[in-house]
């Protein structure tokens, strides 16, 4: 009962503290998983963020329902998604109810760019953390080794690769999902 209540205040947490849902959210969920109480280590959480951006649904309603069942199964998992959903839902009806009486004020208005910045901040830092991750060789580095045994040299190109045949629309994302995966199938199968 103790982790199911765990589980209902961080994600309760991360819900109210990320505005903007989807990838504002990630920085905020690796911390509490990852650092704050290691229900999982960072590969995990980088394989974690792989499957549930593949899977239908929320970015973030996926994540709290893996990392929920792998808590405390099914229970765990109904669990951390209540409490993801708990704070938005509390704070739609509020600020809808709000905006109906004020929505031409320009207090209003200001507060709402005002959270822009800080959305695009936190966006930033996923974005240097997936980069990180894309070219992480070793899911744990090794202490004295030079640096460029740390990076996946097979994943140098790739990126790129991925990068320009979605911008010049000769792929789609789920084309480039399969790609990528089956290119990790062969590459890990050869060994490297």
């Amino acid at each position: 009962m103790a982790i199911l209540w765990t589980l209902f205040i961080t994600f309760f947490h991360i819900g109210l503290l990320c505005f903007g849902g989807g990838y504002a959210v990630v920085q905020l969920a690796q911390d509490q998983t990852v650092n704050v109480h290691g229900w999982l280590t960072l590969q995990e959480f980088s394989e974690l963020l792989t499957v549930a951006e593949m899977t239908p649904g929320p970015l973030a309603l996926n994540a709290a329902s893996f990392v929920g069942a792998k808590m405390a199964g099914w229970p765990g998992a109904i669990t951390a998604t209540i409490g993801l959903i708990t704070p938005a839902w509390l704070i739609t009806s509020i600020l809808a109810y709000l905006y109906k009486i004020y929505r031409d004020s320009t207090f209003l208005t200001n507060i709402l760019q005002g959270v822009r910045p800080i959305v695009l901040g936190m966006l930033s830092a996923v974005v240097v953390t997936f980069i990180a991750l894309a070219f992480q060789a070793h899911p744990q580095p090794k202490a004295g080794y030079p640096w460029w045994e740390y990076i996946n040299w097979l994943a140098v190109p790739v990126v790129p690769l991925l990068v320009w045949l979605l911008k010049s629309k000769r792929l789609g994302p789920i084309g480039a999902i399969l790609l990528a995966g089956s290119l990790g199938i062969v590459v890990r199968g050869l060994g490297f």
